[in-house]
């Protein structure tokens, strides 16, 4: 995730001249006197402490996030991200009930700011807002899983400001940066930060069936695990009477139906949805009854994809910035890469024996 600060760097590389004489090329003495806005401003202690703010609090916000969603039992946390470490989440700044509009007065203390490199003298730091489980302690523990990540960084700067950073949008305080690759900055509003849930608990998906498939035959739910051998029972199972078929996938799946797809150690549990004739009783058999072929949106296999929500924030940045959401996704395997659906997309699938997985 370093490419987050490549931007940035990059317009900071020539500044390192502009940089030492505007602190007179005193040393570190003069350069401490442009940074003295976040001086002693507390200790934020281990990961699920928040830092003292009372003293440095302005008499007005400079950083917010609008929240949508259902927040009933979460709570928000601001939380630093260690730039020498790959963004690792680190520390915790703020820690507040969710609501709709959440609202940060003060900076964060000296100890997480980090110097630029090549620009002695201006220091920053990386955070992000997002939303999590809560036992209703109103903090964040270590077992409580991140439910939302807001979809723009927040940076404070402090110190010198060159004058190509300051071309970039940015100043001293509190930022607000979305970032879309390794050469380029969008600025936005430090003030006005999307922040919504990124969690989908059910996903229905449905559609029809062609003539290669017909009215007395069923549709399933089939496991990616059931193809290793595993015994991964279906989630939902119905007839095609009247010509449409409709599937609900509740909840997290079970433990038999998680695999590692990619081979990385993370485990996912994606489902596909088979057409098949009943040969024996109850739910899909793949030793009794005969596949037929599998639900296809726009001639591409419909799969049910289960992210698991994690107790790290940093896993789930992308989410922010992106239409996929923890629990739940409809999406189409188009080679290696996934093609996530919307709502209607989802339930215009069709089964046929013509939609084969490879």
């Amino acid at each position: 995730m370093r490419f987050f600060l490549l931007p940035l760097l990059a317009a900071c590389e020539s500044t390192t001249t502009v940089a030492n004489d505007t602190a007179g090329g005193g040393g570190d003495s003069d350069t401490d006197e442009n940074i003295g806005d976040t001086e002693e401003t507390g200790d934020t202690g281990d990961s699920a402490d928040t830092a003292d703010t009372e003293d440095t609090a302005a008499d007005e916000p400079n950083l917010a996030w609008d929240v949508t969603g259902d927040i009933e039992d979460l709570s928000f946390s601001l939380v630093s991200l260690d730039v020498t470490h790959d963004f690792a989440m680190a520390d915790i700044l703020v820690e507040a009930e969710a609501s709709e509009r959440i609202e940060v007065y003060a900076p964060p203390p000296d100890d997480q700011l980090v110097q630029v490199d090549g620009v002695p003298g201006m220091y920053y730091a990386f955070f992000i807002g997002g939303l999590h489980e809560d036992d209703g302690d109103g903090r964040w523990d270590p077992d409580e899983t991140w439910l939302g990540a807001a979809s723009q960084m927040s940076v404070y700067i402090d110190g010198i400001v060159p004058p190509e950073v300051v071309d970039l949008g940015l100043h001293l305080g509190w930022n607000a940066l979305i970032l879309g690759g390794e050469s380029d900055i969008v600025v936005g509003d430090p003030m006005a930060q999307p922040l919504s849930i990124a969690f989908t608990d059910t996903l229905t998906v449905g559609g029809t069936f062609d003539d290669t498939v017909a009215e007395t035959d069923w549709v399933t739910t089939v496991s990616f695990a059931l193809f290793s051998g595993i015994d991964a029972p279906a989630l939902d199972d119905t007839d095609l009477e009247g010509g449409s078929w409709t599937l609900t996938l509740d909840g997290e799946p079970p433990a038999s139906h998680f695999v590692d797809v990619d081979a990385n150690g993370s485990l996912e549990a994606p489902e596909l949805f088979l057409a098949y004739t009943e040969n024996g009783e109850g739910w899909f058999d793949p030793n009794v009854d005969t596949p037929l072929g599998f639900a296809c949106v726009d001639g591409l296999p419909l799969v049910g994809w289960w992210i698991a929500p994690s107790t790290n924030i940093t896993d789930i940045l992308f989410m922010g910035q992106s239409t996929v959401s923890l629990g739940w996704n409809a999406l189409a395997i188009a080679g290696d890469e996934p093609v996530f659906l919307t709502e209607e997309e989802a339930n215009s699938a069709v089964l046929s024996t013509g939609c084969v997985i490879d």
